[in-house]
């Protein structure tokens, strides 16, 4: 599963949705300074977690252009 994020500063997840790779749905996008939006793979054990849950226990890092587990 992919996901397309946008992010604050600090890699907290603000807004996501899953890429389909069909742009048949809406995608955030950054506007305020300090936000970014990305595309990342979402780790093998948090796949099979809903959108929510994965948004609340994964962060960015940016850096490494990958999706950690948050805290």
């Amino acid at each position: 599963m992919r996901l397309t994020a946008l992010y604050d500063a600090d890699g907290k997840i603000l807004a996501a949705v899953e890429d389909t790779g069909r742009y048949d749905h809406p995608v955030p996008v950054a506007t305020e300074a300090g936000t970014a939006v990305g595309t990342f793979d979402v780790p093998e054990a948090a796949s099979e977690s809903s959108l929510y849950e994965i948004c609340t226990m994964l962060r960015v890092d940016a850096g490494a252009a990958r999706l950690v587990t948050s805290g």
